[in-house]
């Protein structure tokens, strides 16, 4: 009766083991580095994405029913690469509980966002003040608070007058009787994400995955499309949204 593996079995059983080991450890490093630079840069994506569809609902709804105030103030960065800064305002009705709350029907809410030192801070606020919702200060804005966690590597604010082309700078429109100054027909906001830590990411080019309408460029935000090499994922939405209560 035969007992035991010669040494050759022995041998060649090792030799399987070790190559499917290495194929094994191989699948599994491959996975990891793919989770390590897949994972940031998907939840990147996922904040890029939240933040442009609260401000693309709420800039759509500028100056709905307000009969004087301030409803849009746009606020060109002062210094080289310096972000902006945008305020809107609007009347809360009936029906509008998802933007407002059901405190805030027949209120006026104020949303603000200021990007500065990579930290992209935003508030509510409304007026006259609502049990357990945000009051609005004295000069009438929002206290602000870090809206994301990622970094905020470019925050940039264009608007489009009637008849006119795209601009970034200083706008700011007050209603008067329910009519705008300065009216604003369309805003456009680019919003650039980076993450914390190097992962190994591929090389980005700002502006690559957008579909920018006419007139308007990364040069209109006063941005390169140059490729960003560093290795740090990244992620960028553009939110272009007419203004129809601004502009009419």
């Amino acid at each position: 009766m035969r007992r035991g593996f010669t040494l050759v079995e022995l041998l060649v059983t090792v030799a399987v083991l070790a190559l499917l080991l290495g194929i094994a450890a191989r699948s599994l490093s491959a996975s990891a580095l793919l989770e390590r630079r897949v994972r940031p840069q998907a939840l990147l994506a996922d904040e890029a994405s939240l933040l442009a569809s609260a401000l693309s609902r709420e800039l759509f709804v500028a100056g709905y029913g307000m009969d004087s105030g301030t409803a849009l103030d746009l606020k060109k960065g002062t210094a080289q690469g310096e972000e902006d800064a945008l305020t809107l305002r609007y009347a809360c009705e009936a029906g509008m509980e998802g933007l407002c709350f059901a405190e805030g029907v027949g209120r006026v809410k104020a949303v603000r966002y200021k990007a500065e030192g990579g930290i992209l801070s935003a508030g509510i606020c409304l007026s006259p003040a609502a049990t357990g919702l945000p009051a609005c200060g004295t000069d009438g804005l929002p206290v602000l608070g870090r809206a994301l966690e990622g970094e905020v590597e470019a925050f940039r604010v264009a608007y489009r007058a009637p008849g006119g082309g795209w601009t970034r700078g200083n706008r700011t429109v007050t209603m008067a009787s329910g009519t705008p100054g300065d009216k604003v027909a369309a805003v456009a906001v680019y919003i650039r994400l980076k993450g914390k830590a190097k992962t190994g990411a591929r090389a980005f080019t700002p502006g690559a995955s957008l579909a920018f309408p006419d007139g308007l460029s990364l040069s209109t935000f006063g941005l390169s499309n140059t490729a960003l090499t560093d290795g740090y994922p990244r992620a960028e939405r553009l939110v272009v949204t007419l203004t129809p209560n601004l502009g009419k």
